[in-house]
């Protein structure tokens, strides 16, 4: 065997995806998912509050009198909608969105738009590329070609289209959302380091608070455990005691990224109509690209220490203001 054909060998073993138990158990953990979300989908919301909070985050979240960052969350998620929440929170139409803010530079470019893995003809994707639910949170699969099984990706991506996240969560901005998938060409930083996720906690179009997230996805593209999370000012200083999700206060785990200024400009701009909006950003080698829009992180379940810190990003969200908005729609 010559050298060349023993570095093929290695570089296929260290990209090897998921084995027979792992892949069925993604289907089958899919597959409970959606009997579990028709069970919660009967559910009251104060049901589903009470199952939240003291079931996951075994804290009570006040909504008849909210005050910290989640109980404000789930006010809204109580009396409020609004369609442009909806339509930015979607992977798909948040495309046209940024574009019509004068930011079509940023978007990640994509292979296509499809209702069903069905329709994909995976002979003309790139070697590597992410696929994506446009409708939900945390559905993604790094597909690389000749070692990602196809037949079992199309079955678990089949059940993940069925799933509603509004269901268990009553995120509203999931609710109505076309069930797509999108499949988008890989970003990689030229050295090859892992991505760094910055995402930009925004108040009526106001930056107040980044989190930088590292080692958010498995080598699969799934989410990942044990993320690292560090937190910093508008200035891009570095906020140690701060603490979301559990993860325990650290140092801090990047300098301030090239072109800092433009990436808080973007945040701000995609996020000024609302009341608060997480905007997700990627910085690869200077070049800004958008990750996601999100409007309630964590869907309200975010363990913010310490607990005056959840009071203070509370007192960014100002309902009364948010009631006069013509942009959300309010009831009792």
């Amino acid at each position: 065997m010559n050298g060349g054909s023993v570095i093929l060998i290695k570089a296929i073993q260290t990209r090897s995806d998921l084995g027979t138990y792992e892949k069925l158990y993604r289907l089958l953990r899919i597959r409970a998912k959606l009997i579990f979300n028709l069970i919660m989908a009967q559910k009251e919301f104060d049901a589903i509050l009470k199952f939240k909070s003291s079931i996951i985050k075994k804290q009570f979240i006040n909504v008849e009198e909210p005050m910290t960052f989640d109980d404000k969350l789930w006010y809204m998620k109580k009396h409020f909608y609004s369609h442009l929440a909806a339509r930015c929170a979607d992977k798909v139409s948040v495309r046209d969105y940024a574009a019509e803010c004068g930011l079509k530079e940023i978007l990640v470019p994509i292979c296509g738009v499809y209702s069903s893995l069905n329709e994909v003809d995976f002979s003309g994707l790139p070697d590597e590329c992410y696929i994506k639910c446009s409708h939900t949170s945390g559905y993604n699969y790094l597909y690389r070609k000749g070692v990602t099984d196809e037949a079992w990706l199309k079955k678990l991506f089949a059940l993940y289209l069925k799933n509603n996240q509004y269901d268990t969560t009553r995120e509203w901005v999931y609710r109505d959302i076309p069930h797509r998938i999108i499949i988008e060409k890989k970003c990689e930083n030229k050295d090859g380091s892992p991505l760094l996720d910055y995402r930009m906690f925004c108040f009526d179009g106001k930056l107040k608070l980044v989190m930088v997230n590292a080692g958010t996805a498995t080598e699969q593209g799934e989410h990942a455990e044990g993320v690292r999370r560090s937190f910093y000012t508008p200035e891009f200083e570095a906020i140690p005691e701060l603490s979301i999700l559990g993860d325990a206060a650290g140092n801090t785990i990047c300098s301030k990224p090239m072109g800092w200024d433009k990436m808080a400009d973007i945040a701000r701009r995609l996020s000024s109509p609302f009341a608060f909006c997480r905007v997700d950003l990627y910085n690869i080698d200077g070049k800004v690209y958008l990750s996601e829009m999100t409007f309630f992180p964590n869907s309200g379940v975010n363990l913010i220490k310490p607990e005056e810190w959840a009071l203070k990003m509370g007192k960014w969200i100002d309902l009364e203001k948010c009631k006069e908005n013509p942009l959300y729609e309010y009831k009792e």
